[in-house]
């Protein structure tokens, strides 16, 4: 895989700022430009972890912070190779929280990336910090618009209503009483 910025300059596998244990756990690439695969320990979540300065770190962020800078207030380190097990620093760029969310292969990241509501409707208006679709708005108001003219002018229709309103309530009684 090729750097993410072309200004980001390559750093040398066996670079004498990290010590000889950190690369005796990293496999040498067959490529200056190609991950650098952790093969020490790795968390639940598939990245590599490494004791240093008498605690626990990811070794990513080891690499990251000792090869180019370290990782300001509030940013993530994000694997541009989508490799957890990266530590190749040209693969690795810091981010916001949100945009490493937004960026990587998340439901959240989808739902961002969406145009459409599921009815194909493009229209979206931002309510209460959720996006909603209007079209599905206006046709859900429409319905519960005839529904209550029609509840309000059919009695028979009322009677229907109410009745399969307490049979539901009765059901979900002795579910609940099971």
């Amino acid at each position: 895989m090729r750097p993410p910025d072309a200004q980001q300059q390559a750093i040398a596998f066996d670079d004498p700022r990290l010590p000889a244990r950190f690369w005796s756990k990293t496999r040498p690439p067959a490529d200056l430009f190609d991950c650098w695969e952790w093969l020490g320990a790795r968390d639940r979540s598939g990245y590599g972890i490494l004791f240093w300065d008498g605690q626990s770190r990811g070794a990513y962020r080891v690499a990251y912070e000792t090869l180019v800078a370290s990782v300001g207030v509030g940013l993530q380190i994000d694997h541009v190779c989508r490799v957890r097990a990266c530590v190749n620093p040209a693969h690795l760029r810091t981010l916001t929280s949100r945009e490493n969310t937004l960026c990587g292969l998340t439901i959240p990241a989808a739902h961002a990336q969406q145009t459409h509501c599921i009815r194909g409707h493009q229209a979206w208006v931002i309510s209460g910090g959720r996006r909603q679709c209007r079209e599905c708005n206006r046709l859900e108001a429409l319905r519960a618009k005839r529904w209550k003219k029609r509840y309000q002018e059919d009695p028979e229709y009322r009677a229907h209503t109410l009745a399969r309103n307490r049979a539901a309530r009765r059901r979900r009684a002795e579910r609940e009483q099971m």
